[in-house]
């Protein structure tokens, strides 16, 4: 359980985790489990876009049921044309219409996708016309929440397949809704491990960092891992197999300590020299409540 606490005793997490329509794999977690989405998760919500100048947009739940259900993207369109309120003028929202384009043009072979993943996003965006003021305002805010990275940082391909999957892929591709209660922690890791840990002869050690993989005298074979448990102290486990389920930061670190492991498997070591992103999550408590229209 998250360590986090508000001075009435609730736990919190300093980021703020969205739970979108196209994930079906946790939504059958909780089946698995027993628990009740509702147990967990508040409705689909509309989300609204502010910035320097106040509420840019307003998205609304297309899933809603007073919404059409019509093949992507119409359905997105009309969800947008007619529930959808932007601060944006209408000759800036048309000349979105480019990305729709290169949406349907990136997979056309496996040429075409190279030539877009050579190209920056923000040469896309100049490519198909954007307006500035809609890059600015609307597509830049949406790629830095979901990439991190400024469209100049990102390529063309990368950008369009964050756009497919929360926005494209199917109408309610938007939709978002967010925990009820609790933390992922309590809510949802919790529960797996106790069910994983109750199936047989297997533990779940939580805040413990793994420091190296261990091989054997001949650099073939996984004999165990080095770690560092909750209270800090250094501990090794015999195994003979290890999965690394790492992202990039956490695997530099254990390829930097594990020169066998490096030594033995050259795909491991080039995967960690891939670019990562440090994000920083702030959580503000203001002062008094303040209501708003969505989350």
């Amino acid at each position: 359980e998250t360590p986090y606490l508000t001075p009435s005793g609730k736990p919190f997490e300093a980021g703020q985790r969205g739970f979108w329509k196209d994930y079906p794999n946790l939504e059958d977690l909780l089946r698995e489990l027993g628990i009740a989405e509702a147990d967990v998760w508040t409705d689909f919500t509309r989300s609204q876009f502010w910035g320097p100048e106040g509420l840019e947009a307003t998205a609304p739940v297309f899933g809603a049921a007073d919404l059409p259900e019509l093949p992507s993207p119409f359905g997105q369109v009309n969800g947008i044309l007619r529930e959808s309120v932007m601060r944006l003028p209408l000759q800036d929202r048309v000349t979105l219409a480019g990305l729709l384009y290169a949406y349907l043009d990136v997979t056309r072979d496996e040429a075409t996708f190279e030539e877009y993943d050579r190209m920056t996003a923000h040469d896309l965006f100049i490519k198909m016309g954007l307006s500035k003021r809609l890059v600015d305002d609307f597509v830049r805010p949406t790629l830095l929440v979901g990439l991190f990275k400024p469209p100049e940082e990102i390529s063309a391909a990368v950008a369009l397949e964050l756009l497919y999957f929360f926005c494209l892929a199917h109408q309610t591709s938007f939709d978002v809704r967010w925990m009820r209660t609790g933390t992922v922690a309590g809510s949802l890791i919790q529960p797996l491990a106790s069910r994983v840990a109750s199936g047989g002869n297997l533990e779940v050690q939580g805040r413990c960092r793994v420091q190296q993989v261990l091989l054997d005298d001949q650099g073939e074979r996984v004999t165990g891992i080095q770690y560092t448990n909750a209270d800090g102290a250094m501990q090794v486990l015999e195994a003979d197999a290890c999965v690394l389920a790492l992202g990039v930061r956490g695997l530099q670190g254990v390829v930097a300590q594990s020169p066998a492991l490096a030594k033995r498997c050259p795909e491991v070591a080039a995967a960690s020299g891939l670019g990562g992103i440090d994000v920083m999550a702030v959580r503000l408590w203001l002062g008094r409540y303040v209501p708003t229209d969505a989350p």
